[in-house]
C-alpha cells in the first residue's frame, strides 16, 4: 500500500482482510477468531534493520536528502522508478523514472549530481545501505505483469540491474502489490494467482542472479526486499497458516516487511471494529489484524522470524465522531479517513490534531490514539470531515515496537514515509524515536508517563453551558513515580502540582486551551493538550418587524401609531438571532423570517421569536402589534353654509349645492 500520490483501497487487501468470508465462518472460536499459530521467538537482537522510504517526488517540498538523519536507518529506500507499461507508461521492460525532478541534474541543489544520486551518497556516507523502490500501489501491478512476461522479463531484469549499478544502489525493493491474480480492467489481462506468482518469483530469482554477475556486487551481494501484507486471523487456514505463495516469496528475499499500517490493519464496515493503525497485539475476530499475530502466522507457515519485518506508518487514520473509542462496531460509521499524504505526522501537527482532543495509550495493542468528543475539524482546513478517533504513532508506540523487535520477535521494520514525519524546521521526531528505540545501544526510558485530562461528557455540540471541572492525572510507566503535574489554561503560566492528580474548574465563554505536562521521577515527560468550549450566555434576538410596543390608541385612529398595522395589509416579519460563541442552533418566529404577519383580524397580536444556541441555552423575545381598521378614501364631511354643503380641502375647497336641478359652485378658503 505504498501510494505514489494517494493511498488507494485495493482489491487485494479487501480480499485479504474483510470479515465474513468462508474462513471467518468456518474456523471461528467463541470470539470469532481463527486458531492462533504457536509463537516461536528468535534470539534477541541488538541490530534489527530499519528500512526507511523516501518519497523522492516530494524532495522539493521542505525535506531534502541532506536533512535526513541517515544514521537513523540501516537501509534507505529512494522512491521511485516503475516498470514500463504501468502507472507511468513506458514500454514493457523499461525502467521509468518516477521521482520527477529528483532525476534531473538541472533541477538539483547539489552541484554536478541529481537529488537521487546525492541521496544515495548521503546514505553511504552514514554507513547506510541504499535501495531503489521499484513499483508501488495503483496500476504498477499492470506494469509488473507486462514487464515480466516471458518474452520481456530478461530485458526488464537487465535494465533494472543496469539502473542499480549506474546509481550505485546496494539493492532493490520490489514493490509489486497489485495484480497478484486479477482482472483485465486493472491488470491489462485476466491473470490467475498461480501465473502472477510464477512471474513474481521468477523476477526475484533472476534479479538476484543478474546482480551476482556484476562487479558492483562481487564483495557484498545485492539486496532484495519485498513489502507484503499483514494478515487477518480470520483468513488463516485451519492450521493458522498464511497462503503458500506468500511463504514462497518470503523465502526469496532478504527482508519480507509487512505494510502493517493504515488500511493494512484497519477497516470500516463489514462488521469491523474501530482499530489501530499499526496495532502490535490484541487482535480478535472483529478487529482481526495485528503485527504480532501476522508475524506469528508467517513463522508458523515456515518463514524464519528473523526475515520478517513490521511496518511503521508516519501518518494517521481517523474515524468520524460516531466512533468514541477503539473496539466499537463501525457498520454505521460513515467517516473513515486513510489518506496518508493528507494525514502525515507533520500535517497532523500543522492542522492541530495533536493539540486537541484527549491522548490515550492502549496497553493491549501498544497503540496511541486521540478522541475528539463531538468531532474535530481543523480551522486551517475547514472542509475536512470531522474526526472522532485518530490513530497514529508517537514516541511511546514506537518504543513498544522497538522493544518487541529487539526481544527477537521480528527482524526489523520499514517506515512509510520519512517525508511525512518532517517538520518545518527539518527535524523528524518520529524518525528520532525509531533511531532511539530500534538502534540505540541503550534505549532511554521507553515508557514515558501518561498524561490524562478528564473532561466531562459534553453535549453533542461539544459546548458546555457553564463552568467545567476538569480532572488531571499522571500515570507512571517507568516505576519512578510521578514528580509533578504542570497545568496551563489558555497558554498562561503553568500551575505546578506536586501530586499525580488534580482538579480544576474552567469558566468563561469561549474556547479554552488546556495543556497538561506530566513529569516522572526520571525526568521523562508527556504533554497532552485538549480544548474545552463553554457558552454560558443565551443567544441574542433582534426583531425589526413588527415594531411592537405601541402606546394605546383608538382602533379607528385617523393615522397609524407606532406598532399599528392596517387590517389586511402586507407586513413581513424581519428578525435575526446571533450567538458569538457556540452559534445558533435554532431561530424560529411565530412566522418565519420574511413571511407575512397575520393582519386580517382587528386587535392586539403577539409575535414571538425563540433562539437556542449550540450549548442548549434558550432565549425568547415577544412584541405586540395592533391591527387597526384600514383608512377609507377621503369621505365627505358636511358643513352648513346656508343652503350649501362643502367638502373642505387643504387650501381651497369646492362647495356644491343643489338648487332644484341647478348646481352652484362656491370656492371657500379653508
Amino acid at each position: 500500500m505504498h501510494a505514489v500520490a494517494r493511498r488507494s483501497v485495493i482489491a487485494a487487501l479487501v480480499a485479504a482482510s474483510l470479515l465474513g468470508g468462508a474462513a471467518a465462518a468456518s474456523a471461528a472460536s467463541a470470539s470469532g477468531a481463527a486458531p492462533r499459530p504457536a509463537a516461536t521467538t528468535a534470539p534477541p537482537t541488538d541490530t534489527p534493520w530499519v528500512t526507511g522510504y523516501y518519497a523522492g517526488w516530494y524532495w522539493d517540498q521542505g525535506y531534502t536528502p541532506d536533512q535526513i538523519d541517515m544514521s537513523a536507518m540501516t537501509h534507505f529506500v529512494f522512491g521511485r522508478v516503475a516498470p514500463g507499461g504501468g502507472s507511468l507508461g513506458g514500454v514493457p521492460g523499461a525502467i521509468v523514472p518516477g521521482a520527477g525532478t529528483a532525476h534531473d541534474p538541472d533541477a538539483s541543489p547539489y552541484p554536478g549530481t541529481t537529488v537521487e544520486d546525492a541521496a544515495v551518497g548521503f546514505a553511504h556516507d552514514a554507513g547506510t545501505k541504499a535501495l531503489l523502490m521499484l513499483g508501488g500501489d495503483g496500476f504498477d501491478g499492470r506494469g509488473f505483469l507486462a514487464s515480466t512476461d516471458d518474452g520481456v522479463r530478461a530485458t526488464f531484469v537487465e535494465n533494472l540491474v543496469d539502473y542499480l549499478v549506474a546509481h550505485d544502489y546496494d539493492g532493490v525493493d520490489v514493490d509489486w502489490e497489485n495484480c497478484i491474480g486479477g482482472e483485465a480492467w486493472e491488470c491489462g489481462v485476466d491473470i490467475s494467482l498461480e501465473e502472477s506468482v510464477r512471474r513474481l518469483t521468477a523476477l526475484l530469482t533472476e534479479v538476484r542472479a543478474e546482480m551476482a554477475t556484476r562487479a558492483r556486487y562481487a564483495t557484498e551481494p545485492g539486496i532484495v526486499t519485498y513489502p507484503g501484507y499483514a494478515v487477518s486471523i480470520n483468513d488463516l487456514d485451519e492450521n493458522g497458516h498464511v497462503e503458500p505463495w506468500r511463504v514462497q516469496v518470503a523465502s526469496l528475499v532478504d527482508q519480507y516487511n509487512l505494510m502493517s499500517y493504515g488500511i493494512g490493519t484497519t477497516w470500516n464496515g463489514a462488521n469491523w471494529d474501530s482499530w489501530f493503525s499499526g496495532a502490535l497485539d490484541g487482535e480478535t475476530g472483529t478487529h482481526p489484524i495485528s503485527i504480532d499475530s501476522s508475524i506469528d502466522a508467517y513463522v508458523a507457515s515456515g518463514v524464519p522470524r528473523e526475515r520478517m519485518g513490521m511496518g511503521i506508518g508516519f501518518y494517521g487514520i481517523y474515524y468520524g465522531p460516531d466512533i468514541t473509542g477503539p473496539r466499537q462496531n463501525t457498520d454505521q460509521n460513515d467517516i473513515y479517513e486513510v489518506d496518508d499524504n493528507a494525514l502525515g505526522y507533520a500535517n497532523l501537527v500543522r492542522m492541530g490534531y495533536l493539540d486537541h482532543g484527549q491522548r490515550y495509550f492502549d496497553d493491549e495493542a501498544s497503540s496511541t490514539y486521540r478522541l475528539y468528543p463531538g468531532g474535530y475539524i481543523p480551522t486551517v482546513d475547514p472542509a475536512r470531515f470531522p474526526a472522532g478517533m485518530l490513530s497514529y504513532e508517537d514516541e511511546q508506540s514506537i518504543a513498544a515496537k522497538g522493544a518487541y523487535t529487539r526481544a527477537g520477535n521480528a527482524g526489523g521494520t520499514i517506515l512509510w514515509t520519512l517525508n511525512y514525519g518532517a517538520m518545518p524546521d527539518g527535524s523528524n521526531p518520529l524518525l528520532q524515536a525509531v533511531k532511539e528505540s530500534f538502534l540505540a545501544a541503550d534505549p532511554q526510558n521507553p515508557t514515558p508517563p501518561d498524561a490524562v485530562v478528564r473532561v466531562p461528557d459534553a453535549p453533542a455540540s461539544g459546548w458546555f453551558p457553564g463552568p467545567v471541572t476538569l480532572g488531571f492525572e499522571g500515570i507512571d510507566r517507568s516505576g519512578s513515580g510521578i514528580d509533578r503535574l504542570e497545568i496551563s489554561i489558555d497558554d498562561a503560566a503553568p500551575i505546578v502540582v506536586a501530586d499525580d492528580a488534580h482538579e480544576l474548574e474552567v469558566a468563561g465563554d469561549g474556547t479554552h486551551r488546556v495543556a497538561l505536562t506530566v513529569v516522572d521521577g526520571e525526568g521523562g515527560s508527556t504533554t497532552t493538550r485538549t480544548t474545552v468550549r463553554i457558552d454560558a450566555s443565551a443567544p441574542v434576538i433582534d426583531i425589526r418587524s413588527p415594531l411592537g410596543d405601541a402606546a394605546a390608541a383608538p382602533l379607528a385612529a385617523a393615522a397609524l401609531m407606532p406598532g399599528e398595522v392596517a387590517q389586511g395589509s402586507t407586513v413581513l416579519a424581519d428578525f435575526t438571532c446571533a450567538d458569538p460563541h457556540s452559534g445558533v442552533g435554532l431561530c424560529m418566529g411565530t412566522v418565519a423570517d420574511g413571511a407575512r404577519l397575520a393582519t386580517d383580524t382587528l386587535g392586539d397580536h403577539t409575535f414571538t421569536v425563540t433562539a437556542v444556541n449550540a450549548a442548549g441555552l434558550t432565549a425568547t423575545r415577544s412584541v405586540t402589534y395592533r391591527v387597526v381598521a384600514a383608512a377609507a378614501d377621503p369621505a365627505p364631511v358636511l358643513a352648513a353654509t346656508g343652503a350649501g354643503w362643502t367638502w373642505p380641502f387643504a387650501t381651497a375647497a369646492l362647495a356644491v349645492c343643489a338648487l332644484g336641478f341647478g348646481i352652484r359652485v362656491v370656492r371657500r378658503r379653508a
